[in-house]
């Protein structure tokens, strides 16, 4: 294995990286004035709905608590009946 070879390999790749950029940066200029975006009405739900649910947290940390103490006062019960319909939906 040629070590030597290989860095020489990387360093390459920096050079190559910065002259995409650049590249980019000159093309966006150009064609920025013609550049127009625009989204469906779904797209846009889907935005909202994405926020919506970004702002709720992932655990509900006062269910969690009441929970847990019923389960350690061995008061939380659940019915097989419950867990049933449930999962058959």
């Amino acid at each position: 294995m040629n070590i030597n070879a290989m860095e020489r390999t990387q360093r390459a790749y920096p050079i190559q990286s910065a002259k995409a950029v650049r590249h980019l940066r000159e093309s966006a200029k150009e064609s920025q004035s013609s550049f127009a975006l625009s989204l469906s009405s779904s797209a846009k739900e889907f935005q909202i709905a994405k926020n919506a649910t970004a702002a709720v947290p992932e655990i509900r940390s006062e269910l969690v608590a009441s929970i847990s103490e019923r389960i350690k006062s061995g008061t939380y019960n659940v019915s097989a009946k419950d867990v049933a319909e449930k999962i058959v939906g």
